[in-house]
């Protein structure tokens, strides 16, 4: 199925331009939790930038690696179409609400008001941040240790800082082996040569294995 919805050019109007995948913003047009998520709900940013990989190196669809639901809705939500991606997985604190002073008919100003509401905040904020922070620290841990919620686990890749590949390359490379079966003496060539072949085969197995990707399957 395809990424992009089909737009109707309308005479007169201009066609409003459709996001690729590389263009897609976390937190925006997908749910992006950044530390922790819930219980049985898998971590598809990996996934996800595989894909964008692709979408870069401009490899036929019918190469691209097969993933269930990368996205919320997907593919009903990708760019080009009129549902937005929800922007909460739906587990928060209640909020902590904060009401600005009345405003005094007979007694207040503008610039008046402005001091008292400006007060009010000063007070608000010294009295209520820590309490609420404790508290949201506190059923997050709860919750951590019931299992109702995962840490998320950041893909680490060690080595000289100086020799560090990129996040956009190194998914490249995974793309290349995995949808164009390159060996990887040609995907060092590729580069120029501008990281070690060793460098390449651990980087590149570490991605895949991740993603429960074998090349030639």
């Amino acid at each position: 199925m395809p990424l992009r919805t089909q737009v109707n050019d309308v005479p007169g109007k201009a066609t409003k331009s459709q996001k690729q995948l590389h263009d897609l913003n976390p937190g925006v047009d997908y749910l992006d939790p950044k530390y922790f998520l819930p219980s049985g709900v898998p971590d598809q940013t990996d996934r996800l930038e595989l894909l964008k990989a692709c979408e870069r190196l401009k490899i036929p669809r019918k190469k691209w690696p097969r993933f269930e639901a990368v996205l919320p809705g997907w593919p009903a939500q990708l760019p080009g179409t009129e549902s937005a991606a929800p922007k909460t997985v739906g587990l928060a604190v209640d909020q902590l609400v904060f009401k600005l002073p009345a405003f005094d008919l007979c007694a207040d100003n503008h610039r008046t008001w402005k001091r008292k509401a400006a007060e009010a905040w000063r007070v608000f904020r010294e009295k209520q941040f820590g309490l609420y922070l404790k508290k949201c620290t506190k059923i997050r841990s709860l919750t951590v240790k019931a299992g109702g919620l995962v840490p998320r686990k950041t893909m680490r890749f060690c080595g000289d800082k100086r020799e560090a590949v990129p996040l956009e390359r190194r998914y490249e490379l995974a793309a290349r082996r995995y949808c164009l079966g390159e060996s990887w003496a040609t995907l060092q060539k590729q580069y120029h040569g501008a990281y070690r072949l060793d460098q390449i085969r651990k980087m590149v197995t570490k991605i895949l294995a991740a993603l429960d990707l074998i090349p030639g399957h």
